[in-house]
């Protein structure tokens, strides 16, 4: 294995290793990669992060079930991708633990950046899912209720554009091909 002092050596043209204090000095804004030198280290490590909330359609007897959070609004069930996790694992996981509902993952419905609030933006990624026959639905204590809606009543509700939008999407694929 090649130490990282030699390459910045091998970068230099083989001048030598630079003290640590002028090698932070000296270190250009856009560090160059010591093996091919036309090509920029990426800045992953400067570039805003937003954290990843994966939510699931679930439609029950033509109704989708929605949960009411702390900002009086109707959400999709699901939650934080946690490190390790795919997004499938995580909505199967989040509906599980805010519904006691057993679901499989369907197809992406839609994607993008939600901001909540100053200085708070969540990417949003929604699945349609297919749940397991159920009769009840119960909701977990972090939303105040949870609720079932017609197709009609969630254009009313408040809620995201986002959610409406993926609503609408798996509804009317499902009525298209449903689930064999």
């Amino acid at each position: 294995m090649v130490s990282t002092d030699a390459l910045w050596q091998t970068a230099r043209g083989g001048r030598g290793p630079v003290s640590p204090v002028r090698s932070i000095a000296l270190m250009p804004t856009t560090r160059r990669c010591p093996l091919h030198t036309s090509i920029p280290f990426p800045q992953d490590n400067q570039a805003y992060r937003f954290p990843v909330s994966v939510k699931g359609v679930v439609l029950h007897t033509e109704r989708v079930v929605l949960l009411k959070n702390e900002r009086e609004e109707w959400e999709l069930p699901g939650g934080k991708l946690e490190l390790g996790e795919s997004p499938e694992d995580c909505v199967t996981r989040e509906i599980h633990e805010e519904l006691g509902l057993h679901v499989t993952p369907g197809p992406i419905l839609d994607s993008w950046v939600y901001h909540i609030a100053a200085g708070v933006d969540v990417v949003i990624v929604t699945y349609g899912c297919y749940p397991a026959p159920f009769s009840t639905v119960t909701h977990s204590p972090e939303h105040k209720a949870v609720g079932l809606f017609t197709i009609q009543e969630v254009h009313t509700l408040p809620m995201p554009e986002g959610y409406k939008k993926s609503i609408q999407a798996w509804s009317e694929r499902l009525v298209v091909s449903p689930r064999r």
